[in-house]
């Protein structure tokens, strides 16, 4: 009894529900400590708004909905709350800053693969989580600061 107890434990926290979750903390996290200076402060790609790390959404200009972009750095970028919550993640302002910083046609080309339809098993949910907890392990070295958990 204790045996299956353990294995429908484990089910659960590999559920996709539960390991997309873990990932897009994992993921809003290492897109706001990636686009901060040195001292944990940004700006929001739509405003311009300059504030700490912690302070920040991670904005996507495709909805988090479609999955193929949800995790996609491109795709991704340190918001001030209010402009992606509240104005509709500011889309256009969004594209234009992508094409900007990632050179012309990026928003379109984001547009048009975020069409792609995918499932993403277990195994490599689980090694994403991994790959962006190293990630922030390396961005942290680089900064000036310590941040807390957010």
């Amino acid at each position: 009894a204790k045996e299956k107890k353990a294995k429908m434990r484990q089910k659960r926290a590999d559920s996709f529900s539960k390991l997309r979750d873990t990932l897009d903390q994992v993921f809003s996290k290492f897109i706001r400590l990636r686009d901060t200076d040195p001292d944990g402060v940004g700006f929001c790609i739509d405003c311009g708004e300059r504030m700490e790390w912690h302070e920040l959404d991670n904005g996507h200009f495709i909805g988090r909905d479609r999955l193929i972009t949800r995790w996609d750095e491109q795709n991704c970028a340190a918001q001030k709350s209010s402009c992606n919550r509240f104005h509709s993640g500011r889309q256009f302002e969004f594209g234009l800053a992508l094409d900007q910083r990632y050179g012309p046609d990026t928003a379109k080309a984001i547009l048009q693969r975020s069409y792609t339809v995918v499932k993403y098993p277990t195994i490599e949910l689980k090694e994403m989580i991994a790959h962006y907890e190293n990630k922030i392990q390396e961005l942290l070295k680089k900064k000036n600061f310590r941040p807390w958990k957010k």
